[in-house]
């Protein structure tokens, strides 16, 4: 004898991060979510390197769902399941510190461009000097971008006020 098809209930799916029906990780439109994603542009923008990162809140706190879900929507890693937490971490730090962070090589401000171009030639300048040391110690990228941070911010921010000048002009 066999059930109805009424009677047999369908498995219902839910979100792997807040357990939630209706929707997947990819999609999770979470509070703690955006949260995490608020605190990791704030904390990005005031460290000194990856590494300190890494450490700061909301990175060193964050449930292991969480980190996943963040790296799904923000396209780090097509499959997330196998990787561990501080792989997550390395790699969502990575991610807000290039992008929201002035010594990182990606930073959001009005012109990408041009201050990519001036990263680009400041790092150019750096390896010139470089070679004409004598065998020296060799710098790691933490010292390399601290060197290269005042150097930067300054940029951004002429940058900035350019831009600030030809929207006002507009």
């Amino acid at each position: 004898m066999s059930l109805p098809k009424s009677i047999i209930s369908k498995r219902v799916t839910t979100c792997s991060c807040c357990h939630e029906e209706g929707h997947n990780i990819k999609t999770c439109s979470s509070p703690e979510v955006y949260q995490f994603q608020n605190q990791a542009k704030l904390s990005a923008s005031s460290a000194r390197c990856i590494a300190d990162l890494q450490q700061m809140s909301p990175f060193n706190n964050a449930r292991t769902v969480l980190l996943k879900a963040i790296s799904v929507r923000l396209k780090l890693a097509n499959s997330v399941s196998k990787l561990q937490n501080d792989c997550l971490i390395k790699n969502i730090a990575s991610y807000y510190w290039k992008r929201y962070n002035p010594s990182g090589s990606n930073y959001a401000a009005c012109n990408q461009y041009k201050e990519a171009t001036i990263t680009a030639h400041i790092s150019g300048e750096m390896k010139i000097q470089k070679r004409k040391k004598p065998d020296t110690d060799l710098f790691t990228e933490q010292d390399i971008l601290r060197e290269l941070a005042p150097q930067l911010i300054a940029k951004s921010k002429h940058i900035r006020k350019i831009c600030k000048k030809e929207d006002q002009s507009v």
